[in-house]
């Protein structure tokens, strides 16, 4: 997700970012929100300052004056929830336009349509020619008895599939072939959970823009 800072700064390399991914996100609500924001910060701040201020001072005072600042702190507590409640409902919204920017890319990226505007930037060695009808990977694995596509359908639904035999052999050999270089370097390996909160999605760029990909367990329970 991009600092709201460098959107605020960078609006137009941001909209030409957007245009050039056919992302159509309101770059201008955005600094004006974050604009917003900064207001409302400034003004709790202030607040906030006010009411250690007076906390401060009532101690020393008379008991009329007392009566007077105490009624000034319920107004300034008053004021400060008010102030609290919408900046936090400004920033809900900014975030959720926010998290939908995408990075920019490079200027020297071409601008496409569609797979027919793609450029080869380079080429290595030739390819490979056959003297028969190659197969793709999938119908090697299902030829080689690698992969059960209809048993993992019956047991998990469409896009599950069951890894078999010597494809299983050579994934965990990959693994362990990895992990072997790389913590020989000082990597330390951590399995992480297999279900995360969406925040954990956002955190890590997946969403929003895979967001159809997932699974959701509980999702009225995800905070």
């Amino acid at each position: 997700m991009l600092d709201l800072k460098f959107i605020s700064e960078n609006p137009d390399l941001v909209k030409a970012g957007c245009a050039k991914k056919r992302k159509d996100v309101d770059i201008d609500k955005i600094v004006k929100l974050d604009s917003e924001r900064r207001t409302f910060i400034a003004e709790v701040d202030e607040l906030r300052t006010r009411q250690n201020e007076v906390s401060k001072q009532i101690p020393q005072k008379s008991d009329k004056e007392k009566e007077e600042f105490f009624a000034e702190m319920k107004t300034l507590k008053e004021n400060l929830k008010i102030k609290e409640q919408e900046l936090d409902d400004l920033v809900e919204v900014l975030d959720e336009l926010v998290i939908q920017v995408p990075n920019p890319p490079f200027e020297e990226v071409p601008e496409g349509k569609d797979d027919e505007d793609n450029q080869i930037v380079r080429t290595f060695s030739e390819p490979t020619k056959f003297d028969f009808d190659p197969k793709d990977h999938m119908a090697l694995a299902l030829d080689l008895d690698l992969l059960d596509m209809e048993k993992a359908a019956e047991a998990s639904g469409a896009r599950f599939y069951y890894v078999k035999n010597d494809l299983v052999l050579m994934e965990f050999a990959l693994i362990q072939y990895a992990l072997s270089k790389i913590t020989a370097k000082g990597f330390k390996p951590i399995l992480p959970p297999a279900l995360v909160r969406e925040h954990a999605m956002v955190g890590t760029g997946f969403f929003p823009a895979d967001k159809n990909e997932i699974y959701s367990v509980n999702p009225e329970d995800d905070i």
